[in-house]
């Protein structure tokens, strides 16, 4: 190799490391990494640094979706959850874009069903039901002499 291609590969790696060292030292809050929460733009924390892996989205094993339900607080407990490989978390450094900076915002929680409302609210719906089908056997064995 001629001394100017050495002096390029030289160059080439310098000005790579110095992006990654850069990449490594930015820091994002919150309110920055819940703007990219789409599939053309998806940003995850975990671990206390911030991903951008939308151009991982359409390769993740578990599916887009997943990654993308992942968006806008902290994904640490849902990475850890799954119990990924160590190959996994080798692989996911590629895609650190910084670090997090700020409090760990908690996944929000589900929103209820009317069922679940109306269970957690002692609903008429958890007595009435039972209560309508033996007044409909009574009924029944009344008018049509069940025995």
């Amino acid at each position: 190799a001629s001394p100017s291609e050495c002096r390029d590969v030289f160059v080439r790696g310098m000005a790579a490391a110095m992006a990654e060292s850069t990449a490594a030292t930015k820091e994002y809050e919150m309110e920055e990494v819940q703007k990219h929460n789409t599939e053309e733009d998806c940003w995850l924390v975990i671990g206390g640094k911030v991903y951008d892996v939308t151009t991982y989205l359409p390769e993740h094993p578990g599916g887009a979706d997943i990654m993308l339900g992942s968006t806008g607080y902290d994904a640490t407990d849902d990475f850890e959850d799954v119990g990924h490989s160590t190959s996994a978390r080798e692989e996911m450094e590629k895609f650190c874009i910084g670090k997090f900076k700020g409090d760990k915002v908690d996944k929000p929680k589900p929103k209820a069903t009317v069922l679940e409302k109306n269970k957690d609210e002692g609903s008429p719906i958890a007595w009435v039901f039972p209560l309508a089908v033996v007044v409909l056997a009574l009924l029944y064995k009344y008018f049509f002499n069940w025995n």
